[in-house]
């Protein structure tokens, strides 16, 4: 019954993820604060877009720091493309760069928070990965995932990607849940990375580490 509870739980937050990316995360108000703790930056994974990011957004926003999110569209596209998507709107943005940053990256969008601060030389406070794949996924070969141009970059694989970096200059943070059917422990905490890493239980699985508020809740108290 446990089971069940949490496959149903996942579902759910699947559904409310969907439900942002078409339209849904508008509703969420992020503003600019005047004396802001910091910057943070929220990077969507694939075939989802700002929008889903959005919830996330507003729960620090009001808690003092403020949110960009990159224009980077439908995220299908292939990690350096987006990449230079991310770079081209982080140097647009004219704010207190001084200022602590603090990266966070659903899925996919921790592959490409990775790439930027390596091929960039971007110097983030801290890096923290949500059920990201770094060593790929199976779920790659369900549906139309294949046929993307992302595709290439998740597919399941024995070594880390060349671009996935050891925290030098700052502390890396890898978050996975035990209910997440998507992306496996083992890919999401690759042993090799040098970085803290943490395993949440029964967080309603892949979308739940995007949108769940115990999961905000868990980023708050790294960040803070």
């Amino acid at each position: 019954m446990h089971k069940l509870y949490n496959k149903i739980k996942s579902i759910l937050y699947g559904i409310y993820s969907y439900l942002h990316f078409c339209g849904g995360g508008f509703f969420f108000k992020i503003e600019q604060n005047k004396t802001p703790k910091g910057n943070i930056i929220l990077i969507p994974g694939i075939m989802h877009n700002s929008l889903t990011m959005r919830p996330m957004g507003s729960f620090f926003n009001k808690l003092g720091y403020n949110i960009y999110l990159p224009k980077i569209g439908w995220n299908v596209w292939d990690v350096d493309t987006q990449t230079k998507k991310v770079n081209q709107f982080w140097k647009k943005l004219t704010i207190d760069k001084s200022l602590p940053l603090f990266i966070v990256g659903h899925s996919m969008g921790g592959l490409i928070a990775h790439y930027w601060v390596k091929n960039y030389k971007i110097k983030p406070k801290k890096l923290i990965t949500l059920g990201t794949p770094f060593l790929g996924s199976n779920a790659i070969y369900w549906g139309p995932w294949y046929f993307l141009p992302a595709a290439k970059w998740i597919k399941p694989q024995k070594k880390l990607p060349d671009y996935i970096i050891k925290a030098k200059h700052f502390t890396q943070i890898n978050i996975v849940t035990s209910d997440d059917n998507l992306v496996t422990i083992n890919s999401g905490l690759p042993k090799k990375i040098d970085s803290q890493k943490i395993v949440l239980k029964n967080y309603g699985g892949h979308s739940g580490l995007e949108i769940g508020k115990k999961t905000f809740e868990k980023i708050y108290s790294l960040i803070n």
